[in-house]
């Protein structure tokens, strides 16, 4: 028993200096303690009977597997009080009621279902319950039994780097020798530094020198100066604040020019959430495109709007601006010069209908200012 103290001590002051939880990341553990064997106890029935139990040295390492297992290679080792082999008849006959110290060994490997596991109990639970079954052999009579040990046990862990066991085990003899009960008690500490976590590399979508974590439009090449944002029409309002993206304007106005007197010249209107033409929409706008021909001295603001009554002002917004931008690039492509159109979203701020008639307000207007 001294030895074996002194076993533990110094497996303490070895491993203590470098271990963590086992888990994921700290998959191997070594431990080592005592155990209690009990040969009488299956014989008669007659469960923790201890002045039949005798205690050996017990040394293990655990490996983990997932959340849910963990296999375990236990060698336990010392004299046991084992049954007297009966003279007349021979092994594995004994004689009723009288043991002897024997020297044995004991191997066995087991596969643990742990129910701190993260579905029954927290994996980071401070007791962790667990039951195991496997397969073994034993040396004992100068003789090889095989055996099935079973039961159950406990993970205590009062730190991070050990966790205290006990385990309460049943072992079955499949070699017409004999059963016995082994209760073991240990500590082990778990290794190594566990997995070095990478930076994760940093990207830069657009190619703009800003990386994507910072870039508040990381599919847009842009610029420091509007963390990462193009500012198209150069008027010092980043294309996302800014209402006429494609016409220079006033930061105070949102990114578009200063009012100027204009009348509606004509409006087309759009289904929910839809920013396509109809072929009648597109009438409308050639009508639109012919005025201005005919009109050179006049210029238009194409103005986007959104519903009041469905999404969010974002939603709105970006919608506004994306109906705007379909009529200006169709009017391009009826030959009205771009420098002739300022494109404005004002999302659902700018209502002319009421919700009843919220159909209305899904629409671009196109105003006609000289």
């Amino acid at each position: 028993m001294k030895r074996l103290l002194t076993l533990l001590i110094l497996l303490t002051a070895i491993l203590s200096t470098d271990l963590k939880a086992q888990n994921r990341d700290h998959r191997w553990a070594i431990g080592a303690g005592v155990s209690v064997v009990d040969f009488s106890g299956p014989m008669t029935k007659e469960f923790f009977e201890f002045d039949q139990f005798k205690g050996i040295g017990r040394v293990y390492f655990s490996r983990y597997l997932n959340s849910s297992l963990n296999t375990k290679l236990d060698y336990n080792f010392g004299k046991v009080w084992a049954p007297v082999v009966d003279p007349v008849n021979g092994y594995p006959n004994t004689l009723e009621g009288i043991y002897e110290a024997q020297f044995m060994h004991a191997a066995s490997l087991t596969l643990e279902y742990k129910f701190d596991n993260g579905y029954i109990f927290r994996e980071e639970a401070v007791v962790g319950p667990y039951i195991f079954a496997g397969i073994g052999g034993n040396y004992l009579y100068d003789d090889f039994n095989s055996i099935v040990p079973v039961g159950f046990g406990l993970n205590i862990r009062p730190t991070k780097w050990m966790t205290l066991n006990m385990q309460f085990g049943y072992n079955f003899n499949i070699d017409n020798s004999y059963k016995y009960t082994q209760h073991s008690f240990g500590a082990h500490f778990n290794l190594g530094k566990g997995k070095t976590q990478k930076e994760p590399k940093a990207t830069d979508a657009d190619g703009d020198g800003i990386s994507d974590n910072e870039d508040e439009c990381p599919f847009s090449y842009g610029t420091a100066e509007y963390f990462g944002c193009p500012d198209s029409d150069g008027d010092g309002v980043a294309d996302k604040d800014d209402n006429c993206p494609t016409t220079a304007g006033l930061k105070e106005n949102a990114g578009c020019p200063a009012d100027r007197d204009a009348e509606v010249k004509d409006q087309v209107y759009f289904e929910i959430g839809s920013i396509n033409l109809t072929a009648e929409q597109k009438k409308t706008l050639d009508n639109v495109a012919q005025y201005l021909e005919d009109n050179p001295d006049y210029d238009i603001n194409v103005v986007g709007h959104a519903s009041t009554t469905n999404g969010t002002d974002e939603r709105n917004m970006a919608l506004s601006i994306r109906r705007a931008e379909q009529v200006y690039l169709y009017l391009r492509s009826k030959g009205v010069e771009s420098e002739r159109m300022t494109l404005i979203g004002k999302g659902s701020h700018d209502p002319e209908f009421d919700s009843e008639e919220d159909a209305k307000n899904r629409r671009v207007q196109v105003e006609v200012y000289k």
